[in-house]
């Protein structure tokens, strides 16, 4: 015990507290009320003015190994699920390319002076699947379609940033919980 007039730290509110050992171990729906009152309790003899669950809200009783941080950093990326790949539809790297050619035929309006007219557009894609460069031609009729992909794919990639960017905050939160 403190002596009756040895000076105190004034706190209002507790951020994250840790997870009672024995929730861990054996956790449960139950088991979590249980650690909130505890948490909610403790606060309360230790005289703080505002208190609060201690961040136990996060905590999955599925997953107690990691503290609920999954469903937690999820939430925050507004939506990194399943459902959203699925829902992109047909994928394709790359870029697409218009090309116009000059021909071999002589007296070809591709040739012509002052002023040439080549051929086409022609539309290329070209992307490297696999360490391989491929590049193909696009029939006209069929530019709207690859357009749509490449933009699906475009959208992919930049999920499965922030999904990599999620991984890898959550891995270093684990380092702090282990540590």
């Amino acid at each position: 015990m403190n002596p009756p007039n040895a000076p105190r730290i004034l706190t209002t509110t507790v951020g994250s507290y840790p997870v009672p050992d024995w929730l861990a171990a054996l956790p449960s729906e139950q088991a979590l009320l249980d650690a909130t009152r505890v948490v909610f309790n403790l606060q309360r003899q230790a005289g703080i003015d505002l208190t609060t669950d201690g961040e136990l809200y996060r905590f999955d009783v599925n997953h107690p190994d990691i503290n609920g941080m999954i469903e937690y950093f999820v939430h925050k990326f507004g939506g990194v699920r399943r459902e959203k790949l699925v829902w992109l539809g047909s994928l394709h790297p790359g870029s697409l390319s218009q090309q116009y050619n000059v021909c071999g035929k002589p007296g070809c309006r591709c040739k012509a002076r002052p002023k040439p007219r080549r051929h086409g557009p022609y539309y290329k894609v070209s992307y490297v699947f696999r360490g391989r460069f491929t590049s193909q031609f696009v029939p006209r009729q069929e530019v709207a379609a690859v357009c749509a992909e490449l933009a699906n794919y475009k959208r992919l990639r930049k999920l499965t940033e922030a999904w990599v960017g999620l991984a890898l905050r959550l891995a270093k939160e684990k380092r702090k919980l282990s540590a």
